[in-house]
Protein backbone atom coordinates (compact mmCIF):
# COMPACT_ATOMS: atom_id res chain seq x y z
CA UNK A 1 0.00 0.00 0.00
CA UNK A 2 1.24 3.48 -0.50
CA UNK A 3 1.45 5.88 2.54
CA UNK A 4 -1.95 6.89 4.05
CA UNK A 5 -4.72 4.82 1.59
CA UNK A 6 -8.07 4.71 2.02
CA UNK A 7 -8.78 1.22 2.10
CA UNK A 8 -11.74 -0.95 3.90
CA UNK A 9 -11.46 -2.54 7.30
CA UNK A 10 -11.94 -6.44 6.11
CA UNK A 11 -8.65 -5.90 4.10
CA UNK A 12 -6.21 -5.39 6.54
CA UNK A 13 -8.38 -7.31 8.96
CA UNK A 14 -9.22 -10.67 9.56
CA UNK A 15 -12.92 -10.78 10.99
CA UNK A 16 -13.48 -13.78 13.75
CA UNK A 17 -10.79 -16.03 11.39
CA UNK A 18 -11.88 -19.90 11.14
CA UNK A 19 -9.85 -21.97 14.37
CA UNK A 20 -11.00 -25.36 15.74
CA UNK A 21 -11.50 -27.01 19.27
CA UNK A 22 -12.84 -30.62 19.49
CA UNK A 23 -15.63 -30.19 21.82
CA UNK A 24 -15.00 -31.52 25.22
CA UNK A 25 -11.40 -30.76 24.73
CA UNK A 26 -10.09 -28.50 27.92
CA UNK A 27 -8.77 -25.40 26.63
CA UNK A 28 -8.29 -21.58 27.79
CA UNK A 29 -11.05 -20.03 28.43
CA UNK A 30 -11.12 -15.53 28.75
CA UNK A 31 -14.58 -14.69 30.23
CA UNK A 32 -15.94 -11.44 29.83
CA UNK A 33 -15.47 -10.34 33.26
CA UNK A 34 -11.62 -11.14 32.52
CA UNK A 35 -11.50 -8.01 30.17
CA UNK A 36 -10.89 -4.55 32.10
CA UNK A 37 -11.78 -1.32 30.63
CA UNK A 38 -9.52 -0.45 27.75
CA UNK A 39 -6.85 -2.41 29.09
CA UNK A 40 -4.70 -4.32 26.94
CA UNK A 41 -3.95 -7.19 28.48
CA UNK A 42 -6.28 -9.65 30.08
CA UNK A 43 -6.34 -9.70 33.56
CA UNK A 44 -6.04 -14.03 33.51
CA UNK A 45 -8.08 -17.56 32.12
CA UNK A 46 -9.54 -20.55 33.34
CA UNK A 47 -9.38 -23.93 32.09
CA UNK A 48 -12.59 -25.02 30.99
CA UNK A 49 -14.21 -27.42 28.86
CA UNK A 50 -15.06 -26.32 25.57
CA UNK A 51 -18.86 -26.39 24.57
CA UNK A 52 -18.74 -23.56 22.30
CA UNK A 53 -17.88 -19.70 21.49
CA UNK A 54 -15.71 -17.47 19.85
CA UNK A 55 -12.10 -19.37 19.36
CA UNK A 56 -8.61 -17.22 18.88
CA UNK A 57 -4.71 -17.31 19.22
CA UNK A 58 -2.06 -14.96 20.81
CA UNK A 59 -1.72 -11.75 19.32
CA UNK A 60 -5.93 -11.86 18.36
CA UNK A 61 -7.71 -8.82 19.60
CA UNK A 62 -10.62 -9.59 21.41
CA UNK A 63 -13.85 -7.06 21.12
CA UNK A 64 -17.15 -6.85 23.09
CA UNK A 65 -20.01 -6.85 20.59
CA UNK A 66 -22.59 -6.14 23.24
CA UNK A 67 -23.66 -3.58 25.22
CA UNK A 68 -23.10 -2.32 27.62
CA UNK A 69 -19.74 -4.11 27.31
CA UNK A 70 -18.57 -2.68 24.26
CA UNK A 71 -18.95 1.03 25.19
CA UNK A 72 -17.41 0.13 28.93
CA UNK A 73 -14.06 -0.58 26.58
CA UNK A 74 -14.00 -4.06 26.90
CA UNK A 75 -11.02 -4.61 24.19
CA UNK A 76 -7.94 -7.00 24.73
CA UNK A 77 -4.99 -8.69 22.73
CA UNK A 78 -4.65 -11.94 23.59
CA UNK A 79 -1.66 -12.41 25.34
CA UNK A 80 -2.06 -15.27 27.48
CA UNK A 81 -1.85 -18.57 25.16
CA UNK A 82 1.53 -20.27 23.94
CA UNK A 83 2.91 -21.03 20.76
CA UNK A 84 -0.23 -22.89 18.35
CA UNK A 85 -2.84 -23.12 20.89
CA UNK A 86 -6.05 -21.60 20.57
CA UNK A 87 -8.14 -20.27 22.94
CA UNK A 88 -11.69 -19.55 23.70
CA UNK A 89 -14.27 -17.46 25.17
CA UNK A 90 -17.64 -15.38 24.81
CA UNK A 91 -20.05 -15.60 21.86
CA UNK A 92 -20.17 -11.78 22.34
CA UNK A 93 -16.43 -11.05 21.13
CA UNK A 94 -15.88 -9.77 17.76
CA UNK A 95 -12.02 -11.51 16.68
CA UNK A 96 -9.80 -9.36 14.38
CA UNK A 97 -6.31 -10.50 13.67
CA UNK A 98 -3.69 -8.42 11.15
CA UNK A 99 -3.28 -9.85 7.74
CA UNK A 100 0.17 -10.86 7.62
CA UNK A 101 2.06 -8.53 5.22
CA UNK A 102 -0.70 -6.05 5.15
CA UNK A 103 -1.04 -5.18 8.92
CA UNK A 104 0.47 -5.36 12.19
CA UNK A 105 -1.08 -6.47 15.33
CA UNK A 106 -0.40 -4.16 17.75
CA UNK A 107 -1.59 -1.33 14.82
CA UNK A 108 -4.86 -3.33 14.62
CA UNK A 109 -5.71 -3.52 18.60
CA UNK A 110 -5.10 -0.13 18.92
CA UNK A 111 -7.24 1.23 15.71
CA UNK A 112 -9.60 -1.06 18.01
CA UNK A 113 -9.72 0.99 20.65
CA UNK A 114 -9.85 4.57 18.26
CA UNK A 115 -12.74 6.83 18.61
CA UNK A 116 -13.49 6.32 14.41
CA UNK A 117 -13.33 2.51 15.30
CA UNK A 118 -15.47 2.69 18.55
CA UNK A 119 -17.44 5.50 17.37
CA UNK A 120 -18.83 3.60 14.02
CA UNK A 121 -19.21 0.29 16.10
CA UNK A 122 -21.45 2.07 18.85
CA UNK A 123 -23.14 3.54 16.24
CA UNK A 124 -24.06 0.22 14.28
CA UNK A 125 -25.41 -1.78 17.07
CA UNK A 126 -28.98 -2.85 16.75
CA UNK A 127 -31.08 -5.04 18.96
CA UNK A 128 -33.91 -4.90 21.98
CA UNK A 129 -33.15 -2.37 24.67
CA UNK A 130 -29.92 -3.99 27.04
CA UNK A 131 -28.97 -6.37 24.35
CA UNK A 132 -27.96 -4.32 21.42
CA UNK A 133 -25.02 -6.07 19.12
CA UNK A 134 -22.78 -4.83 16.96
CA UNK A 135 -23.29 -5.41 13.42
CA UNK A 136 -20.10 -6.85 11.72
CA UNK A 137 -20.65 -6.15 7.79
CA UNK A 138 -20.40 -2.40 9.23
CA UNK A 139 -16.92 -3.09 10.42
CA UNK A 140 -15.68 -4.72 7.56
CA UNK A 141 -16.59 -2.37 5.28
CA UNK A 142 -16.29 0.65 7.97
CA UNK A 143 -13.07 3.36 5.07
CA UNK A 144 -9.92 3.66 7.21
CA UNK A 145 -7.51 5.77 6.20
CA UNK A 146 -4.25 3.57 7.11
CA UNK A 147 -0.49 3.85 6.50
CA UNK A 148 2.34 2.11 4.94
CA UNK A 149 2.84 -1.54 7.34
CA UNK A 150 6.04 0.10 8.29
CA UNK A 151 4.57 2.78 9.53
CA UNK A 152 1.90 0.93 11.29
CA UNK A 153 4.22 -1.09 12.83
CA UNK A 154 5.91 2.60 14.35
CA UNK A 155 2.54 3.44 15.47
CA UNK A 156 2.26 0.46 17.50
CA UNK A 157 5.48 0.67 19.23
CA UNK A 158 4.84 3.62 20.67
CA UNK A 159 1.56 3.20 21.89
CA UNK A 160 2.69 -0.13 23.09
CA UNK A 161 5.35 1.39 25.37
CA UNK A 162 2.88 3.32 27.44
CA UNK A 163 0.57 0.02 27.75
CA UNK A 164 3.89 -2.02 29.03
CA UNK A 165 4.30 0.28 31.38
CA UNK A 166 0.97 0.83 32.44
CA UNK A 167 0.52 -3.29 32.71
CA UNK A 168 4.52 -3.19 34.67
CA UNK A 169 2.43 -0.86 36.87
CA UNK A 170 -0.73 -3.01 37.54
CA UNK A 171 1.82 -6.08 38.16
CA UNK A 172 3.61 -4.03 40.63
CA UNK A 173 0.62 -3.59 42.33
CA UNK A 174 -0.85 -6.94 42.37
CA UNK A 175 2.10 -7.92 44.09
CA UNK A 176 1.82 -4.86 47.01
CA UNK A 177 -1.70 -5.97 47.30
CA UNK A 178 -1.33 -9.95 48.05
CA UNK A 179 1.23 -8.64 50.75
CA UNK A 180 -1.39 -5.91 51.66
CA UNK A 181 -3.83 -9.59 52.42
CA UNK A 182 -0.96 -11.21 54.23
CA UNK A 183 -0.07 -8.44 56.61
CA UNK A 184 -3.96 -8.49 57.00
CA UNK A 185 -4.21 -12.62 57.70
CA UNK A 186 -0.74 -11.84 60.02
CA UNK A 187 -2.22 -8.82 62.11
CA UNK A 188 -5.72 -8.86 61.88
CA UNK A 189 -7.38 -12.40 62.14
CA UNK A 190 -4.54 -14.54 62.96
CA UNK A 191 -2.78 -12.07 65.80
CA UNK A 192 -6.49 -12.04 67.44
CA UNK A 193 -7.19 -14.55 69.78
CA UNK A 194 -7.37 -12.32 72.67
CA UNK A 195 -9.90 -9.91 71.16
CA UNK A 196 -13.72 -10.57 71.73
CA UNK A 197 -16.22 -11.54 69.32
CA UNK A 198 -18.39 -8.57 68.00
CA UNK A 199 -20.30 -7.19 64.38
CA UNK A 200 -18.70 -5.01 62.11
CA UNK A 201 -21.03 -2.15 63.11
CA UNK A 202 -19.39 -2.15 66.35
CA UNK A 203 -16.11 -0.22 64.64
CA UNK A 204 -17.65 0.26 61.38
CA UNK A 205 -20.04 2.97 59.99
CA UNK A 206 -22.06 1.34 57.00
CA UNK A 207 -23.55 4.30 55.12
CA UNK A 208 -22.49 7.30 56.56
CA UNK A 209 -24.31 9.92 56.37
CA UNK A 210 -22.65 12.94 54.80
CA UNK A 211 -23.63 15.94 52.86
CA UNK A 212 -23.62 17.32 49.01
CA UNK A 213 -25.42 19.46 47.24
CA UNK A 214 -27.70 19.20 44.54
CA UNK A 215 -26.32 20.22 41.51
CA UNK A 216 -22.98 20.52 43.05
CA UNK A 217 -19.80 19.25 40.88
CA UNK A 218 -17.58 16.80 42.48
CA UNK A 219 -15.60 13.04 41.19
CA UNK A 220 -17.82 10.66 40.46
CA UNK A 221 -16.63 6.96 40.33
CA UNK A 222 -18.93 5.01 37.74
CA UNK A 223 -18.83 1.10 38.44
CA UNK A 224 -17.14 0.04 35.75
CA UNK A 225 -14.48 1.77 37.16
CA UNK A 226 -14.10 -0.54 40.30
CA UNK A 227 -11.69 -2.72 40.14
CA UNK A 228 -12.26 -6.75 40.09
CA UNK A 229 -8.65 -7.15 41.28
CA UNK A 230 -6.94 -4.25 43.46
CA UNK A 231 -7.46 -1.65 45.70
CA UNK A 232 -7.68 1.80 43.44
CA UNK A 233 -10.32 2.91 40.83
CA UNK A 234 -9.46 2.81 37.74
CA UNK A 235 -11.02 5.97 36.44
CA UNK A 236 -12.87 8.88 37.84
CA UNK A 237 -14.92 11.67 35.82
CA UNK A 238 -16.62 15.55 37.40
CA UNK A 239 -20.22 15.19 37.60
CA UNK A 240 -23.48 17.07 38.89
CA UNK A 241 -24.75 15.45 41.76
CA UNK A 242 -28.84 14.67 41.73
CA UNK A 243 -28.25 11.39 43.82
CA UNK A 244 -26.22 8.46 44.69
CA UNK A 245 -23.90 6.93 47.72
CA UNK A 246 -21.14 9.51 49.19
CA UNK A 247 -17.83 8.92 50.16
CA UNK A 248 -14.49 10.63 51.19
CA UNK A 249 -11.21 9.37 51.74
CA UNK A 250 -10.62 6.63 54.49
CA UNK A 251 -13.86 4.76 53.03
CA UNK A 252 -13.98 1.21 51.14
CA UNK A 253 -16.86 1.48 48.57
CA UNK A 254 -18.38 -2.24 47.62
CA UNK A 255 -20.95 -3.15 44.69
CA UNK A 256 -23.56 -4.49 46.22
CA UNK A 257 -25.54 -6.08 43.37
CA UNK A 258 -25.13 -9.08 41.42
CA UNK A 259 -22.89 -9.77 39.37
CA UNK A 260 -20.63 -7.03 40.35
CA UNK A 261 -20.21 -8.55 44.01
CA UNK A 262 -19.52 -12.20 42.91
CA UNK A 263 -16.97 -10.28 40.64
CA UNK A 264 -15.46 -8.20 43.61
CA UNK A 265 -16.15 -5.01 42.59
CA UNK A 266 -14.76 -2.44 45.31
CA UNK A 267 -12.20 0.32 46.18
CA UNK A 268 -10.38 2.04 48.80
CA UNK A 269 -10.50 5.75 48.57
CA UNK A 270 -7.17 7.61 49.46
CA UNK A 271 -6.77 9.92 46.30
CA UNK A 272 -9.11 12.73 46.97
CA UNK A 273 -8.64 16.21 48.19
CA UNK A 274 -8.64 17.05 51.59
CA UNK A 275 -12.07 17.60 53.01
CA UNK A 276 -13.57 16.33 49.31
CA UNK A 277 -16.61 14.13 49.45
CA UNK A 278 -17.03 12.11 45.87
CA UNK A 279 -19.85 10.40 44.86
CA UNK A 280 -21.17 7.07 42.94
CA UNK A 281 -24.27 4.35 42.12
CA UNK A 282 -26.82 3.69 44.53
CA UNK A 283 -25.61 0.32 44.28
CA UNK A 284 -22.42 0.78 46.21
CA UNK A 285 -22.13 -0.09 49.92
CA UNK A 286 -20.10 2.89 52.20
CA UNK A 287 -17.96 1.28 54.58
CA UNK A 288 -17.11 4.54 57.51
CA UNK A 289 -14.20 3.61 59.82
CA UNK A 290 -15.33 5.06 63.70
CA UNK A 291 -11.88 5.24 64.14
CA UNK A 292 -9.44 6.13 61.33
CA UNK A 293 -7.09 3.17 62.86
CA UNK A 294 -9.40 0.89 61.15
CA UNK A 295 -9.80 2.72 57.39
CA UNK A 296 -7.30 0.43 55.42
CA UNK A 297 -8.46 -2.70 57.66
CA UNK A 298 -11.54 -2.51 56.11
CA UNK A 299 -10.40 -2.45 52.47
CA UNK A 300 -8.71 -6.00 53.24
CA UNK A 301 -11.76 -7.49 55.21
CA UNK A 302 -13.83 -6.72 52.39
CA UNK A 303 -11.35 -8.82 50.42
CA UNK A 304 -11.76 -11.27 52.71
CA UNK A 305 -13.04 -14.88 51.82
CA UNK A 306 -15.16 -15.93 55.07
CA UNK A 307 -16.51 -11.66 54.31
CA UNK A 308 -17.25 -12.53 50.53
CA UNK A 309 -19.06 -15.57 51.33
CA UNK A 310 -21.34 -14.14 53.77
CA UNK A 311 -22.07 -10.74 51.95
CA UNK A 312 -23.07 -13.43 48.54
CA UNK A 313 -25.17 -15.90 50.80
CA UNK A 314 -27.34 -12.86 52.28
CA UNK A 315 -28.27 -11.07 48.52
CA UNK A 316 -31.93 -11.44 48.13
CA UNK A 317 -34.26 -10.13 44.95
CA UNK A 318 -35.11 -11.73 42.11
CA UNK A 319 -32.59 -13.44 39.71
CA UNK A 320 -29.78 -11.35 37.80
CA UNK A 321 -30.53 -8.30 40.29
CA UNK A 322 -30.08 -9.62 44.10
CA UNK A 323 -28.38 -6.96 46.15
CA UNK A 324 -26.86 -7.27 49.65
CA UNK A 325 -28.15 -4.63 52.33
CA UNK A 326 -25.99 -2.10 54.75
CA UNK A 327 -27.74 -3.43 57.41
CA UNK A 328 -26.84 -7.09 56.84
CA UNK A 329 -23.23 -6.57 56.04
CA UNK A 330 -23.34 -4.34 59.50
CA UNK A 331 -24.18 -8.22 61.19
CA UNK A 332 -20.88 -9.49 60.28
CA UNK A 333 -19.62 -11.17 63.20
CA UNK A 334 -15.56 -10.97 63.53
CA UNK A 335 -13.56 -11.21 66.50
CA UNK A 336 -12.91 -7.75 67.17
CA UNK A 337 -8.82 -6.81 66.66
CA UNK A 338 -7.21 -4.81 69.52
CA UNK A 339 -6.16 -1.52 69.24
CA UNK A 340 -2.12 -2.81 69.57
CA UNK A 341 -2.62 -5.25 66.17
CA UNK A 342 -4.57 -2.42 63.99
CA UNK A 343 -1.47 -0.54 64.69
CA UNK A 344 0.65 -2.98 63.87
CA UNK A 345 -1.25 -3.32 60.63
CA UNK A 346 -1.92 0.07 59.38
CA UNK A 347 1.86 0.72 59.89
CA UNK A 348 2.93 -1.96 57.92
CA UNK A 349 0.55 -1.70 55.07
CA UNK A 350 0.10 2.24 54.61
CA UNK A 351 3.55 2.57 52.63
CA UNK A 352 2.12 -0.07 50.18
CA UNK A 353 -1.04 1.58 49.86
CA UNK A 354 0.70 4.92 48.92
CA UNK A 355 2.89 3.48 46.55
CA UNK A 356 -0.60 1.27 44.85
CA UNK A 357 -2.07 5.29 44.57
CA UNK A 358 1.36 6.57 42.75
CA UNK A 359 1.23 4.02 40.76
CA UNK A 360 -2.42 4.02 39.65
CA UNK A 361 -2.13 8.21 39.17
CA UNK A 362 0.73 7.46 36.56
CA UNK A 363 -1.40 5.12 34.95
CA UNK A 364 -4.07 7.85 34.70
CA UNK A 365 -1.38 9.82 32.97
CA UNK A 366 -0.23 7.34 30.63
CA UNK A 367 -3.76 6.29 29.73
CA UNK A 368 -4.86 9.89 28.53
CA UNK A 369 -1.69 10.38 27.02
CA UNK A 370 -2.37 6.83 24.76
CA UNK A 371 -5.77 7.91 24.28
CA UNK A 372 -4.55 11.54 22.68
CA UNK A 373 -2.25 10.21 20.56
CA UNK A 374 -4.90 7.91 19.44
CA UNK A 375 -7.18 10.11 18.52
CA UNK A 376 -4.19 12.09 16.60
CA UNK A 377 -2.44 9.16 14.77
CA UNK A 378 -5.21 7.36 13.59
CA UNK A 379 -6.58 10.62 12.23
CA UNK A 380 -3.29 11.46 10.55
CA UNK A 381 -3.40 14.78 12.46
CA UNK A 382 0.58 13.62 13.65
CA UNK A 383 2.87 11.42 11.90
CA UNK A 384 5.90 9.56 13.34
Amino acid sequence: MNKWQIVKAEDIINFNPRESIKKGVIAKKIAMERLQPFARDVSGYDLAEFKGGTKFRNGDIIMARITPCLENGKTAKVNVLNEDEIGFGSTEYIVMRAKEGISDADYVYYLSLSPLFRDIAIKSMVGTSGRQRVQIDVLKSMELHVPTLEEQVEIGKTLRVLDDKIEINKKINGNLDQIGQMLFEKYIINDNSHGSLGLLSDIAIINPRRSMKKGSESIYIEMRNLPTQGSFPLDWTTRVFNGGMKFTNGDTIIARITPCLENGKMAYINFLEENTIAFGSTEYIVIASKDDIYSEMFYFLARHLPFVHYAITNMTGSSGRQRVSGDILGKFELRLPTSESVEQFGKAVNPIMEIIKTNCLENRKLSFIRDTLLSKLFTSEIEL
